[in-house]
């Protein structure tokens, strides 16, 4: 592994967008911690205009401010995790925040006691035009508000409440153990969380056999633990449904995103009316694999092979692919190439994974750890997307309506992925092109399929605690595999430590939050189908990217075509996946 001094800087991203250097860095530390107290020169003062106008803009020029200063850090100490200066940089925004928190602690309580005459009054101020949806929400949220008293005593209590997913990150990042897998030769190798799916596509079955063993047995040994672990964190979302006055936790998850709390049934009854779809593609791929007991962790192995691409070949794949996106997304993709904001390559003590981020004002960066191979295209391709949604986003929305919110946050992710695979298929012989489709039906499978297992799993135990009921960790195991033998029936052999598997998924600990990523790529299906189907969609899509969050998520995608609270979409992204299934049937 080389160290980060090794990597060309060309493959390296450049951060002073968002802070210069280390000494601003520090003054902007200085900065956010003496003006944190300034929140409290608002309070009582709100039912003046004048003043409310004041507030909105000085809260907007400190939260960039703490926004840019916390990637700076937080993407620094990505690329360097033992940067023992970053994490005390990190630490000292954090009290910041609480510091800040706590001074405005009054704000939520004090606007949400403005009363609606003057609330829809302020709708109507051309002043405040950016405001629109910062003042509509305020409106829904009053059958939802707290007093000012309990508003104080939560950010007083931040650092010590609702944590329990920190604590679930300390304990299986490090203190749980997992056996070493032995290999033909006699070799032992360790075997770590990182590198679980590593060994899960390992062509030896029994290495896999044995990694999965070693994971799954090293969740259960902390088993009682992780149970207490989750079981506290929705005890924590209850108390907070009690306070806000939100029947559960879903509704609430769901009204804070303004996403009708059907779009979530309205999933779990499609994918439960076509789990044969997923048992189809696995029964396929066992036959291709020529596994006939295929097992639960030989799922992820690949089928055929894939072709090896560089850095330079895996942007020319991106735009040639998204070429039917018009003219103007390949004008701000090629800026994407040219400006220094993706780190590609791995390097020592960088953090593994991939992600986009961006801040209002500055260039959406992509971090990733590309290795040559198509994973790593597609996973440039997915993080490109989300980086050009941000960027469109950005340059046409006001800050207060720029923040598109994350059930649509994986559509242009996964757009890109779709598209990506579709065109490599058209370039590819014909043992790849099996390759790249089971590619695909692996990423419905995982992406579909499993978080709406996770989703049925996570509203089985918030139904159950907010009904007064207890769960025991049994329950927990029991739940978790009966849902796996529903979903995949014979197509695979299920062992039986697969019941410790959800004490391993960190998204539990953000409830309501996995539904999402199935939501987003039955989306990006129909979005595909469209643009394949109508040279002119594409501007209707670009349209949804320059959106950002001025329309409810659900409204944006309904306006090019993709309604979630019906069965169209599912309907239509199933006939698309049953006919990659035909391409490749034997």
């Amino acid at each position: 592994m080389k160290k980060r001094s090794e990597i060309e800087d060309k493959y390296k991203w450049d951060l002073s967008s968002y802070v210069k250097d280390e000494q601003e860095l520090e003054q902007n530390l200085q900065y956010l911690k003496d003006n944190a107290e300034r929140y409290k020169d608002f309070y009582g003062k709100f039912g003046d205009k004048n003043t409310l106008k004041q507030y909105l803009k000085f809260d907007e020029k400190y939260t960039i401010k703490f926004y840019k200063t916390s990637a700076y850090i937080g993407h620094t100490l990505n690329t360097d995790m033992s940067n023992t200066k970053y994490i005390n940089f990190s630490k000292q925004l954090e009290f910041i925040a609480k510091q800040c928190g706590e001074a405005g602690s009054y704000i939520s309580p004090q606007l949400n006691e403005l009363s609606n005459d003057y609330l829809n009054e302020l709708l109507k101020d051309e002043d405040l035009v950016d405001y629109k949806l910062f003042f509509a929400n305020i409106l829904r949220n009053k059958p939802h508000k707290i007093s000012e008293q309990d508003s104080k005593l939560l950010s007083k209590m931040s650092l010590c409440l609702g944590n329990d997913g920190e604590v679930f990150d300390t304990l299986t990042s490090g203190e749980i153990k997992f056996d070493d897998i032995i290999d033909s030769n006699g070799n032992k190798h360790e075997v770590y969380e990182a590198d679980y799916s590593k060994w899960l596509q390992n062509e030896d079955r029994n290495l896999r056999k044995q990694a999965f063993s070693s994971i799954m047995n090293g969740y259960g040994g902390k088993i009682r633990t992780l149970a207490c672990l989750y079981t506290n964190d929705i005890q924590y979302d209850i108390f907070d449904n009690d306070l806000t006055k939100f029947a559960s936790t879903r509704e609430k998850s769901m009204f804070h995103e303004d996403v009708d709390i059907k779009v979530y049934d309205v999933l779990i009854r499609n994918i439960n009316n076509r789990i044969d779809i997923l048992q189809n593609i696995l029964k396929l791929k066992s036959k291709y694999l020529n596994i006939n007991d295929m097992a639960y962790y030989d799922m992820m192995l690949n089928v055929g092979s894939k072709s090896n691409f560089d850095i330079g070949q895996a942007q020319k794949l991106i735009k040639q692919c998204t070429k039917i996106l018009g003219n103007e997304y390949q004008q701000i993709l090629n800026e994407k190439f040219n400006q220094k904001v993706i780190d590609y390559l791995p390097n020592e003590n960088k953090q593994t994974g991939a992600y986009s981020s961006g801040v209002y004002g500055c260039p959406s960066i992509v971090f990733m750890n590309f290795v040559e191979d198509y994973n790593s295209v597609s996973t440039l391709a997915h993080e490109i997307g989300h980086a050009m949604h941000t960027e469109f986003s950005d340059r046409n929305q006001p800050l207060p309506l720029s923040n598109y919110v994350i059930f649509v946050a994986e559509v242009a992710s996964t757009v890109n992925e779709i598209l990506l695979n579709l065109h490599v298929q058209n370039i590819s012989n014909e043992n790849q092109k099996i390759s790249l489709i089971f590619e695909l039906l692996d990423s419905l499978r995982a992406t579909v399929y499993r978080q709406t297992l996770f989703s049925e799993f996570e509203d089985f135990a918030h139904n159950k605690l907010e009904a007064g009921k207890p769960l025991t960790y049994e329950d927990y195991n029991n739940k978790y595999y009966e849902l796996n033998k529903k979903y995949y029936g014979d197509s695979v052999m299920l062992p039986e430590d697969l019941k410790y598997e959800w004490s391993r998924i960190p998204h539990f600990y953000n409830a309501f939050y996995v539904y999402k990523y199935a939501t987003g790529f039955i989306s990006a299906l129909c979005i595909v189908q469209n643009l394949l189907e109508d040279v002119e969609y594409y501007k209707k899509y670009i349209n949804f990217l320059k959106s950002g969050c001025s329309k409810p998520p659900v409204e944006l995608l309904q306006d090019i075509g993709v309604d979630l609270t019906c069965d169209e979409p599912y309907i239509k992204a199933f006939r698309f996946v049953e006919n990659l299934i035909n391409k490749i049937n034997i």
